[in-house]
Parts: structure tokens; sequence; C-alpha cells
């Protein structure tokens, strides 16, 4: 349970993607955040921000084409297998997440990001909501709340970031955090 509460890693890769719907965020875009904002964190859950989610009501524009039942047809961005590799080899990363249909981008035949992370026991989050105003690069933890499932290989998630205390810089544990997250659900529950 711990995994699903992270600290949060968001690359802003709008710009390159809006140029190039078959984006892969690579080495060079993991490198680039840390020279900008310091290293990756431990326990990071690293998110990308592709400028895709504006596009989630439209499965022509979100897919990248209007034969949504065709994958070999899709173009949208995702994540390299270098990327992925540099990602599981920090040692640092629970989770990678993006506001795609897929962490891999949409012309993939081999999934080599699915592989490498899977293999590094690292989660995916896919069809992020992400808002129109990109989030901080950091300076917020996210929890992963999935439904309780059996043997399954995915299902829904209800991602939610919460701003570290204004008065600490550092990570409130994952137990106090998901003590209070399950406190302020109960009062939002219990009648007055």
């Amino acid at each position: 349970l711990h995994r699903l509460i992270g600290r949060a890693v968001m690359v802003d890769l709008r710009q390159k993607a809006s140029n190039d719907s078959d984006y892969q965020a690579s080495v060079e875009d993991f490198e680039e955040w840390e020279e900008q904002h310091g290293p990756i964190p431990e326990g990071a859950v690293v998110i990308m921000d592709f400028g895709w989610a504006s596009k989630y009501k439209n499965a022509t524009e979100y897919f990248g084409t209007p034969f949504t039942n065709n994958t070999e047809l899709y173009h949208f961005p995702g994540l390299s297998g270098a990327g992925a590799q540099w990602l599981a080899e920090t040692g640092k990363v629970f989770g990678v997440g993006t506001d795609t249909a897929s962490i891999d981008y949409g012309q993939t035949k081999d999934f080599k990001a699915h592989k490498v992370l899977s293999a590094h026991n690292i989660y995916n989050l896919e069809h992020l909501a992400l808002p129109p105003t990109p989030l901080p690069p950091s300076g917020y933890q996210l929890l992963s709340l999935p439904i309780k499932i059996r043997h399954g290989t995915g299902g829904p998630v209800r991602v939610v970031a919460l701003p570290y205390a204004a008065s600490s810089a550092t990570l409130t544990s994952p137990l106090v955090t998901l003590i209070y997250f399950c406190t302020a659900c109960l009062l939002l529950f219990v009648k007055h």
C-alpha cells in the first residue's frame, strides 16, 4: 500500500507533444527535469503531462485516428523504452503516469515501456485527468487509490494530489497521509 503514496514528479512535455503526436519521453527529458528541479526523489510517482487530457472527450483527437478500434492507427505520445529503463534504474520510482491512453506511445508494437516498468515492479497510471493548467513540477504527494481487486492486471484508480504542508518541505509519512485522508473521508459522511 505504501507504494501507492508517492512524491510527485510532474514532467511537462506539452510543447514537445504538440509538435509531434508520436513523441516519446526520453532520458534527456528526465535529466532536464533533474537539472531544473533536483534529483528525482525516493518514492517518486513520475507523471508525464503531454497535454492529452484535454482531448479525452474527442476520441479521434485522443487516439489520433477516427478508427479507434484499430490500434495500428493510434497516434499519441508516450514513454520511450530507454526512458523507462532510466527511470527504473534510478531505483527511486514507484509509479509512472500519463494523460494518454497508454504508457507506451500509440504506434508501439513491442510495448517496451510497459515491459521494463513491469519487470521493476513500477505501476502505470494511464488516462490521467490532468488539469489544463499544469501542476507544479514537485511539492506534493500523489495518492493512487485503486479499487480492491484480486488477480487483475489493472483497474480504475482515483489519483489525488496533496500539497505538502506550508510549514514543511518534507514528505509526510505515507501512514500519516493515509490517516489524514481516511479521517477527511469519514468527516464527509458523518452527519452533524
